[in-house]
């Protein structure tokens, strides 16, 4: 009896290891809507694609921000939101979200890129580069 509970256990093991390690990462595409301007609120949509589970709190977006140059150097600007709540999918049932990137602050003529993190990691395909007009 024990053995056969042993042999049980080390089964179960195995094909949760192999479960996981056979899951590929998931990934996503990013578009702007809308044209970044200085002192506007843009949105960014993120659809997610793969096998992973979407969850809240797991994914952020996080747009970075570099400023023109000027007499003392660049200046960065940041902003990094979890992803509460999933709120839209796309046809083919891919979860999506809309987020607003905040460039109020942000000076015409910076260079910016967005990406959908998950657990700090920029998560494939989901990084979109533009200029703030």
């Amino acid at each position: 009896m024990r053995r056969l509970a042993i042999l049980a256990a080390v089964g179960a093991t195995a094909l949760a290891v192999a479960t996981a390690v056979n899951a590929a990462p998931n990934s996503a595409s990013t578009s702007l809507g809308g044209v970044p301007t200085s002192g506007q609120t843009l949105n960014v949509t993120f659809t997610v694609f793969g096998s992973i589970p979407v969850v809240p709190y797991e994914y952020a977006l996080q747009n970075t921000c570099v400023y023109p140059s000027k007499t003392s150097g660049h200046y960065t600007l940041g902003q990094h939101d979890a992803i509460v709540t999933w709120t839209d999918s796309d046809a083919a049932g891919h979860p999506r979200v809309t987020m607003p990137v905040y460039l109020q602050s942000v000076p015409s003529g910076s260079t910016c890129k967005v990406s959908l993190m998950d657990n700090n990691t920029v998560v494939k395909g989901s990084t979109v580069s533009y200029t703030v007009s």
